[in-house]
């Protein structure tokens, strides 16, 4: 959606092809619902194509379902999902499962934290999203640092002593 906003606000027309409402498995319906209307307005075609696409060629993507629809366009840019590049600490004692596996602050072992992209939380689902990056290494840095949880959230550092 960061891309299609992008093109759109540089003046080409625009369709973001996917299986689902864009960003609602990572946001959720509601906000996955405000973010695609507030592209809507700006004149982003959003089409859901729940079997997903059989091809894509130079200029066509064919659709997998009933229509098969070919649909044409001067550039295609495919954003499908990211892999964590973690194969480089397969040996490194550190416990991966689709990306750094950490525990709730963040914490992979003593004095290593993760965060971002490549790093999941113990028990939970990795979320490959800006927000939760940002989120994360603040609540890894207070880990490393020694603070509380809490300090990690508030925006703020306990007053030093």
């Amino acid at each position: 959606m960061e891309i299609a906003s992008t093109c759109r606000s540089l003046g080409p027309q625009v369709t973001v092809v996917d299986r689902d409402l864009p960003l609602r498995r990572v946001l959720g319906p509601v906000l996955a619902r405000v973010i695609t209307d507030a592209a809507r307005e700006h004149g982003v075609v959003l089409r859901t194509v729940p079997g997903g696409v059989r091809s894509i060629g130079s200029r066509t993507l064919e659709r997998v379902d009933a229509d098969g629809d070919l649909l044409t366009a001067d550039v295609i840019v495919s954003a499908v999902g990211d892999v964590p590049a973690v194969d480089w600490l397969t040996d490194s004692g550190l416990t991966l499962d689709g990306g750094v596996v950490t525990d709730a602050r963040g914490r992979v072992a003593d004095g290593i934290v993760a965060a971002g992209d490549a790093a999941v939380v113990r028990g939970a689902c990795r979320r490959p999203h800006w927000a939760n990056a940002v989120e994360q290494a603040r609540v890894a840095a207070a880990a490393l640092l020694g603070e509380p949880h809490d300090a990690a959230h508030s925006g703020s550092s306990p007053p030093p002593p």
